[in-house]
């Protein structure tokens, strides 16, 4: 009893694979997209912080050595040569000290900046939510896709059993003269062909999970199943459009990079308005022939205000404007797309539910035409041809109907993933 537990332990990691809602967590988590918005977003947030600090001003030190070609030239301003004040005097000299400066007014540039690194944070977080919804999108798209591909192979499988079956059957028959050598032969050429098929199918279910693991940043041996409900739904573009222009966090970082836009009109004011700043120092001169060592300290407020810009401010104020333009533009262009978007997932959202309804009914009308050519053939009465085109009939569009279900859920989580709207998951 130990050992099989043991061994059911071991074995169940790798016997269910990977969960949906796991692959997605790994996808927002791990995948570079995310991480590089998020550097991007701290980048910004410390920008921020550099242009707050501002405020405290700056504070120097200074040094420095100066000499002259000619001897007694520099002369400290304390000793003046007069007949109490001998030579020699300094001809080389060291000085060292402090100097300050502190923005008392900078016109607003300040805030400004703050503001606008601020709307651009917000924008930056916004893109990120929206390439996570769309990672998500990615994730379910390509997961579903494997099931949808389990489910034609399993499809396809039962049609493998079957034809098997009609191969036993139909070499007993031949035995005892009750059937056509010919018809064995129809029967194991169909039955390549569907083997054949199934290997395809096989091919493209192991590409995708290749893909999954990709998007994951793991490896990826298999997926479990995800039990749904499907439930036919009529949704209207016009009222999922403006939903999603409400709630879609690319639309809603498209506006907040339209702020920021306007918010740099006042950087650029500010850049050209009056300022007020304190300024301050104190050195000290060491000479190096006469061993003095004065110090001596100033400090100011100074005051400074362009008056002459050739017209450099009417300029950047009308870049800004453009530039202003340039991101309506973009948020226009984004919204359109996003009602297009909408309308294609909605579009084919229906054809879907058509193509299904359809193939419900051709289903059960392609398994009551295989029960009668069946008996038919038993009976002597059918023919193998006939035969193996309803039994292709019936289970390639039970292969067909199972893979429309899940990529019906393919479309309405696409719906879901615009309107960023989570749906009994």
């Amino acid at each position: 009893m130990l050992k099989t537990l043991l061994l059911f332990f071991l074995l169940t990691p790798a016997a269910f694979g990977i969960t949906l809602k796991e692959a997605e967590r790994l996808a927002e988590l791990e995948h570079p997209l995310v991480k590089e918005l998020e550097q991007t977003q701290e980048s910004l947030k410390l920008q921020q912080k550099t242009v707050e600090r501002q405020r405290w001003g700056t504070v120097e030190l200074n040094g420095g050595y100066s000499t002259y070609n000619r001897n007694y030239m520099l002369v400290p301003l304390s000793h003046l040569p007069t007949p109490l004040n001998q030579p020699p005097f300094d001809s080389r000299k060291a000085f060292y000290g402090l100097s300050l400066r502190v923005p008392l007014y900078t016109g607003g540039s300040i805030p400004a900046r703050v503001k606008v690194l601020k709307a651009r944070e917000l924008a930056l977080k916004s893109l990120k939510r929206a390439t996570k919804w769309q990672l998500k999108f990615n994730v379910d798209s390509v997961y579903l896709s494997v099931l949808a591909l389990k489910a034609q192979e399993a499809a396809l499988e039962d049609y493998r059993r079957s034809l098997l079956k009609l191969r036993e059957d139909t070499e007993a028959g031949v035995k005892v003269g009750k059937f056509a050598k010919v018809d064995l032969l129809k029967v194991e050429y169909k039955l390549k062909e569907v083997e054949g098929e199934l290997e395809s199918v096989r091919a493209r279910k192991e590409a995708l999970i290749e893909a999954l693991s990709a998007l994951v940043g793991r490896k990826v041996k298999g997926v479990e199943e995800v039990k749904f409900t499907y439930r036919p739904e009529r949704p209207s573009i016009e009222k999922l459009y403006r939903e999603a222009v409400r709630r879609n966090s690319r639309i809603e970082s498209l506006r907040r990079e339209v702020s920021a836009a306007r918010a740099e009109r006042g950087v650029v004011e500010a850049k050209f308005g009056v300022k007020l700043s304190l300024e301050a120092k104190y050195l000290r001169n060491y000479g190096l022939d006469s061993g003095e060592n004065e110090g001596y300290g100033e400090a100011s407020v100074v005051v400074s205000f362009p008056v002459f810009t050739a017209g450099r401010k009417g300029l950047e104020l009308l870049q800004n404007g453009r530039e202003v333009l340039q991101k309506l533009y973009r948020l226009k262009a984004a919204e359109r797309d996003l009602k297009r978007e909408i309308a294609d997932a909605v579009s084919e959202l229906k054809k879907l539910q058509s193509q299904i309804e359809a193939d419900r009914k051709k289903l059960t009308l392609a398994k009551e035409v295989e029960r009668i050519e069946q008996l038919k053939y038993e009976s002597g009465k059918g023919d193998m041809d006939h035969l193996l085109l309803a039994k292709s009939e019936r289970f390639l569009t039970e292969a067909q109907l199972k893979s429309l279900y899940y990529r019906w859920l393919i479309a309405k989580r696409r719906i879901e993933a615009i309107l960023e709207v989570n749906d009994e998951r």
